[in-house]
């Protein structure tokens, strides 16, 4: 209420502005503004509201219980088919990772409208959940120790996932950075693998379409959606062309 009460009274005067609320509030919570209609606030809007003589009970006498019998022949659920429609919603989100001998680090980005929270785990038991919050137009980034290995899950809004793993690259592998954007256009995924040692490899991607990634040099991969707004994809060498031990990234997200 105190954040509606400034975005509707405070204008120019700093002095209805609450100092107490925190940053971080004022990026993850709303003002409530949207729910009201300032600009024609006196037209009236009539709600017809469905009836509900239907739902009435008929039978209001009381039946022992029913024990559920499972069936003879069980299987499992399938997959409802088609795409359910959803609204648009207000993220557009990056997460890129990059190892080094000692250190893993993770940039997070947003470009979207809204503040997003992310949460990265990790597969050993070792380092606890770690969960970061970073408003609209903005991005900030963390560290992981990578001299044993790295296996982090980056878990976002709106089923938002991307996945880094790899041992320590060391001298003698190949040291890549796979970086994912965005083409809201032709609807794709734009995968950059770039190179940043001597010796080649070539990463391939979950469709088996692979792009030798030569040294120094970065490799474009343009990844098609099935589903408006979707892609599900990830990188992976061949094992006998690892650029090191375990390396693979998966970036399978909703688009903006």
């Amino acid at each position: 209420m105190i954040r509606f009460l400034e975005a509707r009274f405070a204008g120019h005067r700093t002095d209805l502005v609450e100092a107490d609320i925190t940053p971080w509030r004022r990026a993850v919570v709303g003002d409530l503004t949207t729910a009201f209609d300032f600009k024609t606030p006196n037209r009236s809007r009539p709600v017809t509201l469905p009836g509900t003589d239907d739902f009435k009970p008929t039978v209001l006498v009381r039946h022992p219980d029913q024990v559920p019998a499972p069936p003879a022949n069980q299987r499992l659920p399938g997959q409802e088919r088609g795409v359910r429609p959803a609204r648009p919603i207000p993220y557009t989100l990056h997460t890129d990772g990059r190892a080094s001998e000692e250190m893993f680090s993770i940039d997070f980005g947003n470009s979207g409208g809204a503040a997003a929270v992310f949460q990265v785990r990790s597969a050993g038991s070792a380092q606890p959940p770690r969960t970061y919050t970073v408003e609209p137009g903005k991005h900030l980034a963390d560290t992981w120790e990578s001299v044993s290995g790295y296996d982090l899950y980056v878990h976002g809004p709106n089923g938002y996932f991307r996945g880094f793993k790899g041992g320590n690259p060391g001298r003698q592998h190949a040291r890549l950075d796979v970086t994912a954007s965005y083409d809201e256009r032709d609807r794709t995924i734009v995968l950059e693998i770039r190179n940043r040692s001597s010796a080649r490899t070539e990463p391939s991607r979950a469709t088996r379409v692979s792009s030798t990634a030569m040294p120094a040099i970065s490799r474009t991969v343009r990844t098609a959606s099935a589903i408006p707004r979707w892609a599900d994809c990830s990188s992976k060498p061949p094992a006998a062309r690892l650029p090191e031990p375990g390396f693979w990234r998966a970036s399978p997200a909703c688009g903006p």
